[in-house]
C-alpha cells in the first residue's frame, strides 16, 4: 500500500525500520547480516496480497493499482530501497536517533501541508 501511495504522490516517502536479531546480551544484530532477518522472498506474485491491495484502494475510492501483479521480491526490494532506520547494537544507541528521524519526517510533512490534519499521516 505504501508503494502504491508513493507512486501516486500521496506520500513523500517510506521509512522502513529494520530490526535485527536480539542476542542473549540484549544487543541487536545488523538486519542485513547473516542473521537471517533480511528475507530473501521468492519471485512470485502473492494473489492474496494483491487482493487486499485492491480492496484497500477500492475502499478509499482510489481505483485499481498503478502497478499490479508485483512479485514479492520486487515489493521487498522497493520498500528496503528507501532510507530507513536500523535497530542494531544496543537499544540505548539506536532508539533515540530513529525516533528523531521519524519525528523530523512527520514535522516536515505537517509544516509543508498545514491544512492536512496530523492525524491523517498515520491513517494506514
Amino acid at each position: 500500500m505504501a508503494l502504491e501511495l508513493k507512486e501516486r504522490g500521496m506520500i513523500e516517502g517510506i521509512f522502513p525500520v529494520m530490526i535485527g536479531d536480539k542476542s542473549p546480551d540484549g544487543d541487536y544484530s545488523n538486519y542485513f547480516s547473516r542473521s537471517g532477518c533480511n528475507p530473501n522472498p521468492p519471485d512470485i506474485v502473492v494473489h492474496a496480497l494483491e487482493s487486499k491491495l485492491i480492496d484497500h484502494l477500492g475502499r478509499e475510492g482510489l481505483g485499481t493499482p498503478y502497478a499490479d501483479r508485483l512479485p514479492l521480491r520486487s515489493i521487498c526490494t522497493a520498500i528496503l530501497s528507501n532510507q530507513g532506520g536500523f535497530y542494531a547494537g544496543r537499544k540505548e544507541d539506536f532508539f533515540d536517533p530513529i525516533v528523531v528521524s521519524i519525528t523530523s519526517m512527520v514535522d516536515h510533512c505537517v509544516s509543508n501541508a498545514p491544512d492536512f490534519a496530523a492525524s491523517n499521516i498515520f491513517s494506514i
